[in-house]
């Protein structure tokens, strides 16, 4: 009897873990939803190699991708949820001593697709990223 219960109960701990894995398409995305209208976001973000001379030029490659990459996202969340910009200067005698300026930006970006990666002759890569919002939901961002 025990060794039933046993088996019972590992039994729907694997199906529980089964479907607590990746769906393979099975649940729609927001940009396939028929009947909803989409409003497409296109950024370009630019990222350069770093000047370390122990990197090899693979590895500076690569970090210039990655650098553009991430500078999309940041775009396309700038765009999407704006951002919220501290800025505090010190002035003494009627001249500025230190002035600083933090940017935050937060936004879940769930379905944004890199369409291409390019490599410049100086170096710099550009990637140009896309995310379908509902126009809904964007109206619902940009208040």
């Amino acid at each position: 009897m025990f060794f039933y219960l046993k088996i019972s109960v590992l039994a729907i701990i694997l199906l529980f873990i089964a479907n607590c894995g990746t769906t393979n398409g099975n649940l729609r995305d927001i940009n396939e939803i028929s009947g909803v209208e989409n409003v497409v976001v296109t950024v370009k973000g630019k990222g350069a190699p770093p000047r370390k001379k122990d990197l090899s030029d693979v590895q500076k490659y690569l970090f210039a991708e990655r650098a553009a990459v991430l500078d999309g996202y940041r775009l396309l969340s700038e765009r999407l949820q704006g951002v919220l910009l501290t800025s505090v200067s010190y002035s003494n005698d009627y001249t500025i001593k230190s002035d600083s300026v933090d940017v935050l930006s937060r936004v879940l970006l769930k379905g944004a697709k890199i369409i291409s990666i390019t490599h410049n002759e100086n170096g710099v890569c550009e990637a140009v990223l896309k995310l379908k919002v509902p126009k809904s939901l964007l109206s619902k961002l940009s208040r």
